[in-house]
């Protein structure tokens, strides 16, 4: 902790910030502050939107250089994250967020930095139509072969058991998969791919 009688913090000026949210109840520690992966995953949303809206294209989180909470953060205080790019290289690049706490007693708003951290976003650019193609894949055939997890197996036991009547694995396959499921899966091939 530092010093009461150093001077109040206060917000940026001339910046908005990317994402102001409020501390609620549900994420509040048992010693009454909130739990610091809180305010850790807004630090990573925060500093996502500037790289975002810099590539156009999918971005994820490699690395945080660092972080420190300087001040905790309280049920009802207003929490601001301020986010820039500070570095930009080809396939990555740094981004620092800054965290404030506002929270109003008696009337009278405080305001207190919570923390700061670089992150390290990595742009998704070279890979970005094959990392779609998987997903898209994943999904579809995941579908595709209903009878391959256990849920399934489960609700299709229910099923026979109430007297519903459920197709066969290859029942399933050759009525819906391959009638729906794969011109449908094609069409989006076409479309996005």
């Amino acid at each position: 902790m530092t010093d009461t009688n150093q001077p109040q913090d206060s917000l940026p000026e001339n910046r908005m910030p990317v994402i102001r949210v409020p501390a609620r109840p549900a994420d509040q520690n048992p010693g009454g502050s909130m739990f610091g992966g809180w305010i850790m995953s807004y630090v990573d949303i925060a500093g996502s939107i500037p790289a975002l809206n810099r590539v156009r294209g999918p971005v994820v989180t490699r690395a945080v250089d660092s972080f420190e909470f300087k001040k905790p953060v309280f049920v009802g205080d207003l929490i601001s994250c301020y986010a820039e790019i500070v570095y930009e290289g080809r396939t990555s690049m740094k981004v620092k967020v800054e965290v404030y706490a506002e929270s109003m007693k008696k009337g009278e708003i405080s305001c207190v930095k919570v923390t700061e951290a670089q992150a390290v976003p990595l742009l998704m650019t070279d890979k970005a139509l094959y990392l779609k193609a998987i997903s898209a894949g994943a999904v579809f055939f995941g579908a595709f072969s209903y009878i391959g997890n256990a849920p399934n197996f489960m609700v299709r036991s229910i099923s026979e058991e109430a007297g519903t009547p459920m197709p066969s694995f290859f029942g399933y396959i050759l009525k819906y998969a391959v009638v729906f499921l794969l011109p449908v899966f094609g069409v989006v091939t076409l479309i996005f791919f």
